[in-house]
């Protein structure tokens, strides 16, 4: 303290802020490098608990599913001594899986599901995967452990997990070598794996993943951010620094000189300084001149006296009793005026009592001079003590102290402050403003103080809330995606021969049967679509099309697609208002999506009655019309309280157990959205037991005369295609069968092929018309067979089509990035398979 009192003020605030500068960096650095690893570990955990996941259910997709049903299928013919590890050892399918896998994705883990005297050599437990299965088979609670080890110089992160169990049915293969079957005991040898028994833990699954790349990535990007912060910190310690210099200490050293001058030589009184900018050092010159010219009259009158007390002698006495009167006068004031500050201290006293926020007076030697009450009940009567002495038993001042700020620059300085009171973190915001003595000098400093805890916790759960969210909402993307993929392949097959029967010359039972098959695959496929549909349309990712379409033909369709299924206790009336032009340019899927889904409900709630569907248009300008489609029933209606959230997903008029109608809740809510996409919306006036109405409406534009024209052109020509050669690559025999059949019915031959590799050997081999890609297949998909075709013949023009059993928004645009000419979604439609074939293979 005392060498700091000897320095400079400028260069006393300069080492101050280096000091606080290599702080700050060192902290930075530290903070950013902690989080980034601690990002990077647990990316790591989640990559190995996805990895494990996986296998297990592999592994329970073998033992409960394919080897029960070969086994099944074996008892035909049994074979005692057989032994076949592809199907009968799930760990022998999830080590060739899991090998396939590593080499197509070039992952870089490590995944092996180790054994002490294990049957395969590379299954065989080191020395920790050994001791790990012994802990399991000595402490039967524990299931898994993970830690960071380092191999070949690399780190990684590894799980090892609990794996087999012997069980009673397989210690046939495992307890001696004169029960297994001969082909076990011929292709392993009659001591690995044996002597076992049942309840035994024989097995654990041990995942690596390599940590080398994310940590030197996390390393990098705390360095880089450091540096820009710091580099931030400096330039504003930098100006910081200027501005003091040049706004507060060069006027305190001018200030400074002539105070010397005055206090040394009276012919200096009553000489000003120049007066600065800034309001406290403005009014501290205008102060010190203010009692320079003081001084200097107090010394003229002084020096007058003196000359004229020599001859006021006589009127000593009279001079004596004025000046007895004038202290008389003085005394009154003097009283007054303290009454007056009096009154004005309780005022204020009654003013900071009334302040709910903490509110203290420091001087500038950092003691507390006062604290109102909230202060008070947190840290008792801290009166004269040093306020540093109030946090943790400093004996010394804070480091990063926002009072020195304000005793440096006399400006007024925001506070954060984190507090442990009670072992209980408090988050403290404030402000800290200077406090002036008579003279204009800092004489302390007064802090207003805020807890602010209850704002940072809102502002952390907001935070996690938001990261659970996204991980939902991905989450349930690749659900859907999986859900559309494994739902349609099976339906592809259903609707698919349900309508080449239903052409095979059945009769009329046989045909009736075929038509419901294909129309209960179709009610299953539009709730599909509606899930997906409202999941596209919740991310965003819905893109509309503006084609020519016919508003007769929309009409005609809608009447043949509900002249079936329509009761025939209910008359369906379909109308068209002269106002609505014969073409317009708009989404034509979509609208007829909606309008399927609006009748589609008139009828379901309609037993016996009628339904009104009337086509109606309303000009909004030249090129634009707004078309509207009003479905009236005679239903059941629906409860004004209901009106509102029949919109709402998932949301039925019924929810009873017993409700008569079906439905998912979804197709009002996905039309509504679709519409209002369209520039319109959906609106429904109902009445409880006399019917609804829903009128929907979409903005569309007229096309001109010649575009409507070359559309009506188009479709008087001819469907007709040439016969074609096309390649199939399919993997399900059932979808393969199906395009067989479909592709002979349109004249054309076509060859299949099981998997990617195969076709693009059949491209080598033979000239195609036309591909017909499945984008899932074993050994190599779709995509990957695209893209290296595209790439190894960039000559050929041979168009691709994918098969594709997906629905998700973006997939469109993956299948054209790897090379597709277009795409085909499962289930199969005949008419969709023939449009594709005449658009690319010619008419």
């Amino acid at each position: 303290m005392r060498l700091l009192e000897k320095q400079p003020i400028a260069r006393t605030l300069l080492y101050a802020n280096a000091i606080l500068f290599v702080i700050a960096a060192a902290a930075v650095f530290l903070t950013v490098q902690q989080v980034e690893r601690r990002q990077a570990l647990d990316e790591a955990l989640q990559q190995g608990r996805l990895l494990l996941e996986r296998n297990l259910a592999i592994h329970r997709y073998f033992a409960d599913h394919l080897k029960p049903q070969v086994m099944h299928l074996l008892k035909q013919n049994p074979n005692e001594d057989f032994f076949d590890p592809t199907w009968m050892s799930s760990t022998f399918a999830v080590r060739s899986i899991d090998s396939l896998y590593q080499k197509i994705s070039k992952s870089g883990y490590y995944y092996k599901e180790c054994a002490i005297n294990a049957r395969s050599p590379s299954n065989e437990a080191d020395a920790e995967e050994r001791a790990f299965i012994e802990s399991l088979n000595r402490d039967g609670s524990l299931m898994m452990t993970r830690g960071i080890r380092v191999f070949d110089g690399k780190p990684y992160f590894t799980i090892m997990h609990r794996g087999e169990t012997m069980e009673r049915n397989c210690l046939v293969c495992h307890n001696r070598p004169e029960q297994a079957p001969s082909g076990l005991v011929s292709r392993y040898g009659g001591t690995r794996s044996f002597g076992r028994h049942e309840g035994q833990v024989v097995s654990a699954i041990s995942i690596r993943v390599p940590l080398a790349s994310p940590l030197r990535h996390a390393d990098r990007f705390a360095l880089q951010l450091s540096l820009i912060i710091l580099s931030i910190l400096f330039t504003l310690f930098g100006i910081n620094y200027l501005l003091v210099r040049r706004l507060v200490l060069r006027p305190l050293e001018r200030l400074r000189t002539q105070a010397v001058l005055v206090s040394g030589d009276e012919r200096h009184l009553g000489e000003e300084i120049p007066v600065p900018s800034g309001r406290e050092l403005r009014e501290t010159a205008l102060a010190f001149n203010a009692m320079s010219a003081s001084l200097c009259r107090s010394w003229n009158e002084l020096e007058s006296r003196v000359t004229q007390r020599t001859n006021e002698l006589q009127s000593l006495n009279e001079s004596l009793k004025l000046e007895a009167a004038s202290h008389k006068k003085t005394a009154a004031a003097l009283q007054e005026a303290l009454e007056g500050v009096e009154a004005e201290r309780a005022k204020n006293g009654a003013i900071i009592s009334a302040i709910e926020d903490g509110l203290r007076i420091i001087d500038a030697d950092y003691r507390i001079v006062f604290q109102n009450r909230p202060l008070q009940e947190i840290f008792g009567d801290a009166a004269g003590r040093h306020c540093y002495e109030l946090y943790e038993h400093r004996t010394s001042r804070c480091v990063d102290c926002t009072l020195d700020e304000t005793f440096n620059d006399g400006r007024i300085h925001h506070t954060h402050r984190t507090w442990n009171i009670d072992g209980r973190t408090v988050q403290i915001e404030g402000t800290v403003s200077p406090v002036r003595d008579a003279a204009g000098n800092i004489a302390g400093c007064l802090e207003l103080l805020r807890d602010v805890t209850d704002r940072f916790q809102m502002i952390e759960e907001l935070s996690l809330a938001k990261t659970a969210a996204e991980s939902a909402n991905k989450a349930k993307a690749a659900f859907l995606a999986n859900m559309s993929h494994e739902i349609r392949t099976p339906m592809n097959g259903i609707i698919g021969f349900a309508e080449l029967l239903a052409e095979s010359g059945l009769n009329e039972k046989q045909l009736e049967y075929a038509e419901m098959i294909s129309s209960s695959g179709s009610s299953l496929l539009a709730i599909i679509n509606d899930i997906l549909d409202l999941s596209k349309i919740d991310a965003g990712k819905v893109e509309l099309e503006e084609a020519p379409f016919s508003t007769a033909d929309l009409l005609i369709q809608l009447g043949k697609m509900f002249s079936v299924s329509q009761p025939s206790t209910t008359n369906v009336t379909i109308e068209r208002s002269p106002s609505v032009p014969d073409w317009l340019l708009g989404d034509v899927t979509r609208i007829r999506q909606i309008a399927v889904n609006l009748i589609g409900n008139a009828l379901k709630f309609t037993a016996e009655g009628s339904v009104t569907v009337k086509m109606d248009a309303v000009p909004l300008g030249e090129e634009t019309i707004l078309l509207s489609l009003q479905v009236t029933d005679t239903g059941v209606g629906i409860a004004r309280e209901n009106l509102d959230r029949i919109f709402e997903p998932f949301m039925q008029e019924d929810f009873s157990t017993t409700r008569r109608f079906g439905g998912t809740g979804l197709g009002l809510a996905v039309s509504r959205s679709l519409a209002e996409m369209m520039g319109g919306t959906i609106s429904v006036t109902s009445t409880l037991g006399e019917g609804s109405s829903f009128i929907c409406t979409v903005t569309c534009r007229i096309p001109t005369a010649s575009r409507a024209g070359r559309v009506d052109a188009g479709q008087a020509e001819s469907v007709a295609c040439v016969p074609c050669h096309i390649l199939v690559a399919e993997d399900n025999l059932i979808n393969q069968k199906l395009v067989l059949e479909m592709l002979k019915r349109l004249g054309h031959t076509a060859r299949v092929v099981q998997n990617g590799r195969e076709a693009l050997a059949a491209l080598a081999a033979e000239r195609f018309d036309l591909v017909l890609m499945d984008i899932q297949m074993p050994e190599m998909d779709g995509l990957t067979a695209a893209r290296m075709f595209r790439e190894r013949n960039p000559e050929v023009k041979v168009p691709m089509v994918a098969l594709t059993a997906y629905a998700m928004a973006g997939d469109e645009e993956r299948f054209l990035e790897a090379g597709m000419d277009g795409y085909l979604s499962k289930p199969l439609k005949f008419s969709q398979l023939q449009e594709v074939i005449i658009r690319f293979c010619g008419g």
